[in-house]
């Protein structure tokens, strides 16, 4: 038996929106961005696939997970952040563990995506913002994950994908 899922997004510059129609292509679920849903449907739901993305070491969408956590709590929730960092790098860990509670994130299953920067359609704190942590972060030295980059691929979906109840691509 098929469970009735939704992938809802927040996104700032497309990332995570373009990885959410990744994801209700392949499983048919409908997408919609999180501002925009009725948080009264979540009832109707068995699994909820969220997408948020990491701006400046915060999570996105974690004010809206926090606000209707109550409803979310007893659904199969999946959660995937989209940045520009390492899959599991300590900064990823801390900005989950700053942005949610102990209890959230041991009820979601998790998943980081790599996204994209192009820097001319930054907007300017956001610029200043990646300015600053490409000089001091250690993860500079690591890779060239600050400044223009582009890592969005399809493949991070698959193991969300792998992970969903009853899915079979």
């Amino acid at each position: 038996m098929a469970l009735k899922g939704i992938v809802l997004y927040r996104t700032t510059y497309g990332s995570t929106q373009e990885y959410a129609g990744w994801i209700a292509n392949k499983t048919g679920y409908k997408m919609e961005a999180m501002q925009d849903f009725d948080t009264a449907e979540i009832e109707n739901y068995d699994v909820i696939i969220l997408g948020s993305n990491i701006i400046a070491g915060m999570l996105r969408g974690a004010k809206w997970i926090k606000k209707n956590w109550t409803l979310l709590s007893s659904k199969k929730i999946f959660l995937y952040t989209v940045g520009g960092l390492a899959e599991d790098g300590p900064e990823r860990i801390k900005t989950l563990t700053t942005s949610l509670d102990k209890e959230m994130i041991e009820g979601i299953t998790i998943f980081h995506f790599r996204g994209r920067v192009n820097s001319a359609e930054l907007k300017p704190l956001h610029r200043a913002v990646v300015k600053m942590v490409s000089k001091t972060s250690k993860e500079k030295e690591k890779s060239s994950s600050f400044g223009d980059f582009d890592y969005v691929n399809k493949d991070y979906i698959l193991p969300l994908l792998a992970g969903l109840p009853f899915y079979d691509n």
